[in-house]
């Protein structure tokens, strides 16, 4: 009996000992995180683009993290996206970007796509204080709102407009223009900033029609339009309305020349509108010509992802880049005015070009041409 009692208090003390021990021990910490917001069209109507973007993110996040991350303020970090699908809605990304700010407390987001939903977002990223960077959204209003939170990370098409309004007239000689634009901000900047300079070089607008995200039948309006006898269409469009627009008017128009300015990836444009239709269509691009390096880029993302690379991805990639050296430059994760602050002086060399901001968070890259021809595309053609 006295035995038992002897082993049972034996085990008692062991357990009790083993107990404070282990309460005692610290434990291994993980790698610090910090969270950054990514806002894109995930589903809806131009979500390949929207995808792309994030997808190009998400790669540049995983690069910097297999390479033990971003340090700040001597310590390291690795990179947690989180992604928020805007549906290229403007009330989805208002509430995207509230989530991020107030649930998620994410120091900086990137997004969105299309400059309506980014001005929708950027609205309350900077009443909140939070810097939110666009890899997509080129239209001005998003720099003349005195939004000093937002920066932009794509072609402005006010800084490459002058070029770009005589570039197309000077294809062919156009006198009268007809303009076909998706209804948002982006769309609406295209239709007031041509016209007066098409007019100084001698040429009239004759026609102006929008449509809206997700429409699919352009019938009635490329119709519409061509009762204005246009000698050239001009279409602000991003990719998957660009194709539909395309096919349609080469059925009741086939010879009617086509423009369009930066909003389509070649790539994606020749898979669904194909080759001969896109006969002879000048683009504005905000991709260079082909290097070794993007076509090893291009490599790894198909790799990746299973689809091909387009621009929205390789901006996705160059802008999360940009956001892990500003990260490192403000010496903090947490202070989302000294991230702004070192933002706005980042300058980084990406795939798209040398990133650098304007007071006003502008971008200065540069638009660059291409033509369709022979069932491929050329950037920047020897004329």
């Amino acid at each position: 009996m006295r035995s038992k009692k002897f082993w049972a208090l034996l085990l008692i003390m062991v357990f009790v000992v083993v107990s404070v021990v282990g309460c005692g021990a610290k434990k291994e910490e993980g790698p610090a995180v910090v969270k950054l917001g990514v806002i894109e069209p995930l589903t809806g109507s131009i979500a390949y683009g929207g995808q792309a973007a994030a997808n190009g993110s998400i790669l540049a996040a995983k690069d910097i993290n297999a390479k033990g991350g971003i340090t700040v303020g001597g310590k390291k970090y690795q990179i947690e996206l989180i992604l928020e699908d805007s549906k290229g809605v403007p009330k989805d990304s208002a509430a995207a970007a509230t989530k991020l700010i107030s649930k998620d407390n994410v120091p900086l987001i990137i997004g969105d796509f299309t400059s309506s939903s980014t001005f929708a977002s950027a609205e309350i990223a900077n009443r909140e204080g939070v810097p939110i960077i666009s890899p997509l959204s080129s239209a001005e209003k998003l720099t003349t709102s005195g939004f000093t939170y937002f920066f932009r990370g794509r072609v402005t098409t006010h800084n490459n407009i002058g070029e770009a309004a005589q570039f197309w007239l000077d294809r062919g000689g156009y006198k009268k223009v007809a303009m076909l634009a998706i209804n948002d901000d982006w769309g609406r900047g295209d239709t007031t900033l041509y016209p007066p300079l098409w007019e100084k070089a001698g040429a009239k607008v004759v026609a102006t029609e929008y449509f809206d995200n997700g429409q699919t039948d352009f019938y009635p309006v490329l119709n519409k339009i061509l009762k204005a006898k246009p000698d050239m269409l001009f279409v602000t469009a991003s990719t998957e309305p660009a194709a539909l627009i395309f096919k349609q008017m080469r059925e009741i128009a086939p010879t009617l020349p086509l423009i369009t300015s930066g909003g389509i990836d070649p790539v994606k444009t020749l898979e669904l509108a194909g080759g001969k239709v896109l006969e002879g269509i000048w683009f504005w691009s905000v991709d260079p010509p082909m290097t070794p390096e993007i076509a090893a880029f291009d490599k790894r993302y198909k790799e990746e992802f299973k689809v091909d690379s387009m621009s929205n991805a390789k901006s996705g990639y160059d802008v999360m880049m940009l956001v892990a050296k500003a990260l490192e430059a403000a010496g903090t994760v947490t202070d989302r005015k000294a991230i702004r602050d070192a933002l706005s002086k980042t300058t980084y060399d990406g795939y798209q070009g040398h990133y650098n901001f304007a007071a006003s968070g502008d971008s200065y890259l540069k638009m660059n041409f291409g033509l369709f021809k022979d069932g491929a595309f050329l950037i920047n053609p020897k004329l």
